[in-house]
This record gives C-alpha cells, structure tokens and sequence, in this order.
C-alpha cells in the first residue's frame, strides 16, 4: 500500500474528532491560540537508507532534518519557534558524530530563531532514525490548505524544479542508473540542505488559497491539491522555473523531464492565489532573494494536464504518486 493510502484507511479517521488536524490531509495541525496567533505544528521522520545516505555529513543532515519541518510550516504561512527531537541513534554511534549533529542543530537554531524545547534518545539495531515535532506561529486564521484551491485561481511556485531530485540523482552514494556526475555540484547541496522558504509568510498568509511545500515533486503534490479540491489544473511546463544546470541538461536529455517535474526534495512552495491578487503578489515578491513564477491555472474537473510550448504533453510519461510503498 501507498503511504497516502494507509494514512487514510487506518490513521484518518482516528482524528475524526480533532478539529484541527483537518483528517490527516495536510501536514499541519492547527491547535487554537498562543498568544496572539495560532499554534500550527508538523512533525517530519528521516531514516538512514531511505530519506538520507548514511555517509551523509552529520552537520548538514541536523539542518536538512530542521528544514524540512520549517518548509511544511513555511507553505502555510507560519513562523517556527521551537521543536522536539527523537533520535534513533545506531549502535556504533560515536559521541564525536553526535557532537556534529548536535552543531548542525545550533547553526540552524540560529539562522531560523528557535529552540530545542524536549524530545528522546533512544539505541537501536536498525538504521539512524530522526523525528523532528516542529512549532510555529499562524497569524491568520484563514489556513491554505490542500483542499482550499479555487477554481480560476492561478498556481505559482517559488524558487526552481528540480534541483532536489537531480541532487539525488548526482550524489556519489545514488546507485541507481543515471548519467549525472558530481560536477552538478549545486543539485547535490540543494537535496543535502534545501532552503526553507521562511521569506513567504507574507504572501502566503495573505493572498494563497490553497498551499504545500513540494517534498514529493511538484507534479504529485499539485496532484494531491487537485484530488482534496476535486478541481483540475492546467500546467505550462515552459513556465516551470529551472536552474541554468538543470537547464543545460535539459537541453541534452529531454527524457530527463520526468524526473525533474516528479521527482522529491525540492522543498520549494506550491501555492494558488485568485488572479486579482497578482500585482500584489508580484510586487512583494520583488523583496525576495528567489524567483515567485505563475506555471499554470486552476480549472473546473479533476484532470491535471501538461502543456509546453501549447501543446499537450502525454500524462503517462509522467509518475504523480511519489509516496512510499510497503
């Protein structure tokens, strides 16, 4: 079974009866007030061997641990101030290596202002397991949710496609078939430490209907926004933003586009927004440090399809379930 599917034959309906965690659809919980705004909270899993390689630097495996929780957050306009850690560390974990963990974590307290507030140490057997329960702050009791997308609306994503899924593909541990080689230096630091898009709070909580970071690929979790607002999408796929590298492949391997539009680890944003607010939107977006790029628009039915240059492309060549199996 598919993760999503498990999620929702056996874990959905036991929150039924918690308002806030919208039937495990999303990934945050919304839990009434803090202060003066509302307590959203995500909580994200790495396992050694399946979200990150073993060799991977402790340092940078701490931050991407940290950041990937902060980008859920992030999609719907909240601001991280605090988390809880749950290690499973192997048993041939030396201090040394947790000492580098642990500075990972400092660093990244620092770059996003939050605190370690509690969590648990446990041995084990198997392999490296981190669990990261992250808080944050929501100044707006409007949530983008993944069922909230208008139709009309148009769909923007930040920063550029790609990067995390052809990082993976580059790094010298992938032992799958590819032809990438480590001189795609810039791929593999965007999968080893993507960069949370903390800068959008703004937009998002004002203008996005509709939001999620892009963890599965941007061509499944636009899926998934589609399925839980029963609406369809129309994507141009010359619009898509991609980095000058992943351009230059493209250019010499077009058969890579699947995998650049389906692949995960982008941790860029997703989000929709009614087209009235679009000279809003664009002006804001003149602040940001990254590009904020309209790729398509919501439509009326449940078919998400592709089109480059006007004409369609075959959906078939295309995976949209990124979601691990068992």
């Amino acid at each position: 079974m598919r993760e999503k599917d498990i999620i929702a034959k056996y874990f959905s309906p036991l929150s039924r009866n918690a308002k806030g965690a919208d039937e495990l659809k999303d990934d945050i919980a919304v839990l009434g007030n803090l202060g003066s705004g509302l307590l959203a909270i995500n909580m994200d899993t790495l396992v050694a061997g399946t979200h990150f390689f073993p060799s991977d630097d402790p340092t940078i495996l701490a931050q991407k641990a940290l950041r990937v929780n902060i980008s859920d957050l992030a999609s719907k306009g909240a601001v991280p101030f605090g988390y809880f850690l749950s290690l499973a560390l192997p048993k041939d974990a030396n201090e040394a290596y947790v000492e580098a963990f642990a500075h990972g974590l400092s660093i990244d307290q620092r770059n996003f202002n939050l605190s370690l507030l509690g969590g648990d140490t446990v041995k084990t057997k198997g392999p490296f397991t981190i669990t990261v329960t992250i808080l944050g702050l929501l100044s707006n009791s409007e949530i983008p949710r993944r069922s909230t997308a208008k139709l009309g609306d148009d769909i923007y994503v930040s920063g550029t496609i790609g990067d995390g899924a052809l990082g993976l593909l580059a790094h010298p541990d992938y032992r799958g078939e590819t032809n990438l080689t480590a001189k795609y230096s810039r791929h593999i630091s965007h999968y080893l430490c993507p960069e949370p898009r903390v800068e959008l709070q703004t937009i998002i909580s004002q203008y996005a209907n509709a939001s999620m970071d892009i963890s599965d690929g941007l061509l499944g979790d636009l899926n998934n926004i589609l399925i839980n607002s029963k609406l369809g999408a129309k994507v141009n796929v010359d619009q898509i933003p991609f980095s000058e590298e992943t351009k230059s492949i493209l250019q010499n391997e077009m058969d890579m586009l699947p995998a650049i539009l389906t692949g995960g680890d982008d941790y860029e944003i997703l989000f929709t927004a009614d087209p009235k607010h679009a000279d809003d939107i664009k002006k804001h977006s003149k602040n940001l440090h990254f590009n904020l790029t309209k790729i398509g628009n919501i439509t009326d039915g449940s078919k998400l399809e592709l089109f480059d240059s006007g004409q369609p492309l075959n959906m078939a060549d295309f995976e949209l379930s990124h979601s691990h199996k068992w």
